[in-house]
């Protein structure tokens, strides 16, 4: 489970505490995500782990799409945080699955969402602002 991968890299380092799970939007329109960091009210950033590695790359289009529509959606509505993140973990070397999963990338990327792979461990905690 990517999210308990997460959940783990950040305790070691010890900012776990500062991500709860939080919902982005308002009453009208709303979406959850698991980490999110907050300072009084305003949330200051968003990470959702995003599985990328379906068998099926129909699957992984879909799924990545949802998450497209959802990005645009709160920023449509202004309620989207300055920093949102999804660390993604992709398939293997397949073709017509990487080839989807790298289309999915751009999609997320144009939304203006930072998207990383779960692996870059460092680069993840840089924009969770550890250290």
């Amino acid at each position: 489970m990517l999210e308990s991968q997460l959940r783990r890299l950040f305790a070691k380092v010890r900012i776990g505490e500062r991500f709860i799970p939080g919902k982005l939007g308002d009453e009208e329109y709303h979406v959850n995500f698991p980490f999110v960091e907050k300072h009084q009210d305003k949330i200051l950033r968003a990470i959702k782990p995003l599985n990328l590695g379906q068998q099926d790359s129909s699957h992984i289009v879909e799924h990545g799409g949802k998450w497209q529509f959802r990005i645009n959606e709160l920023k449509r509505r202004h309620l989207l945080p300055r920093r949102v993140l999804f660390a993604v973990e992709g398939p293997g070397d397949d073709s017509r699955r990487s080839e989807a999963y790298h289309h999915v990338v751009a999609l997320l990327q144009e939304t203006g969402a930072s998207v990383l792979p779960l692996a870059k461990h460092e680069a993840v905690l840089e924009f969770a602002g550890a250290g």
